[in-house]
């Protein structure tokens, strides 16, 4: 909901709309040369600005200026990382009332940092800076386990730690059910992170 708010779209919609010049019909076409992939986009013109360019201009039918106008954006836009750990040592119960639970740091970088920067939202009626949060659950459950919020407004790099409650017989990260942890930008869509099957094989998308 954050993320339509703040941009304007519906979540329906191909997330590279909210970059400038790029309307339905310029959408349509860098999806017809698969080039509508909003991360590696940014990638893209993070890494070669000029094939960047040159990309935006050919598949998408755009003048150098208004391609430009769109490499630019591009370029701002946030590149993240994720990497989550378990540590397997359980918050042992102090009393009766008390939940075991599971440690799990999760490190998250940013590219292109600068401090106390915007976030790219023209349709947004004030600025408005970029956030982030850090969410454990299990979706097929439809529970959600821990959620903790972030900024990089002071730094690029980041790490938060959760607690992930344990069910009866559950002990450690070999024998707690599987769960996810996603990071979502509460401005951007289609650039969120998630990590899936952790307490057994990590996967990231």
């Amino acid at each position: 909901l954050l993320q339509m708010l703040s941009q304007g779209m519906w979540n329906t919609d191909s997330p590279i709309l909210c970059l400038p010049h790029v309307n339905e019909t310029v959408a349509e076409k860098l999806a017809a040369s698969k080039n509508d992939h909003l991360p590696k986009l940014v990638t893209l013109a993070q890494s070669d600005f000029s094939q960047a360019l040159h990309t935006i201009k050919r598949s998408g039918g755009l003048a150098h200026k208004k391609a430009a106008a769109v490499a630019k954006v591009l370029s701002s836009l946030p590149q993240v990382t994720m990497d989550v750990s378990i540590q397997d040592r359980v918050l042992r119960k102090k009393s009766p009332a008390d939940i075991s639970k599971l440690g799990v740091t999760v490190a998250v970088a940013r590219s292109k940092f600068k401090r106390n920067a915007n976030a790219f939202c023209p349709r947004f009626p004030k600025v408005k800076q970029e956030g982030w949060y850090v969410i454990a659950g299990r979706k097929d459950a439809n529970e959600l386990l821990a959620l903790k919020r972030l900024t990089f407004q002071k730094k690029a790099n980041l790490s938060v730690k959760l607690d992930i409650p344990l069910s009866e017989g559950e002990t450690s990260s070999h024998n707690i059910k599987p769960f996810e942890v996603y990071l979502i930008s509460d401005c951007y869509l289609g650039l969120d992170k998630k990590k899936q099957n952790l307490g057994g094989q990590s996967q990231e998308k």
